[in-house]
Order: structure tokens, then C-alpha cells, then sequence
């Protein structure tokens, strides 16, 4: 896994929607659900429900976003590309913080 696939599994879950989070992400839905999907296949999980209204992570997704989070936060190279994501403002912090249980 990658920085970039961590950004995308961030947005996505915050959002609960591809269209939503490819638009914040500035790349193009297809690119997007790509990228989720080989992600899953990577990590031999589903880690959002899709339906016809969105995407919810599922618990699996949780862990991993979890994992990746705090793993990143004791390594100084992940942790610089994540800043702009994690402190663009305080509700952003708590946004993401209720998305992954922490």
C-alpha cells in the first residue's frame, strides 16, 4: 500500500461516495474505484459496502485505515503527505477520527 492509496481509502470513507471523493481528490471516478479495488485485491478484503446510494466502510476497511493512521503517525515520511488531509481544520480531525473509531 501506498501513500496515495491511503488518501484514497481516507476520502472515500469520509465521503461515503466515489463521485464525491474522486472530485477532492482531482482524479477521475473511474481512476478512483480502480484504485479501490486494487487495494482490496492487495489486501484480500472488502473494505467498503457498496449500494446504490454510496460506499460504507466496512469493519475490515476500519482496521485498516486504523492501522495504516497510527502507523503513519510514528513514521515521519507518511506522516508529512497526510498533514494537509488530517489538519486542513479541527472538524476535519474529528471527521476523520468518528470515521475510524479512534
Amino acid at each position: 500500500m501506498d501513500i496515495v492509496q491511503l488518501k484514497t481509502l481516507i476520502h472515500v470513507a469520509e465521503l461515503g461516495s466515489l463521485s464525491k471523493a474522486a472530485d477532492r481528490l482531482q482524479i477521475a471516478q473511474p481512476a478512483l474505484s480502480r484504485q479501490i479495488r486494487l487495494l482490496e485485491k492487495e489486501l484480500g478484503t472488502h473494505l467498503f459496502e457498496r449500494h446504490g446510494r454510496g460506499m460504507v466502510i466496512t469493519e475490515a476497511g476500519r482496521k485498516t485505515a486504523r492501522r495504516l493512521l497510527r502507523t503513519s503517525a510514528s513514521q515521519d515520511k507518511l506522516v508529512s503527505p497526510l498533514m494537509p488531509i488530517i489538519d486542513t481544520d479541527q472538524g476535519q480531525t474529528r471527521r476523520l477520527a468518528r470515521v475510524f473509531g479512534l
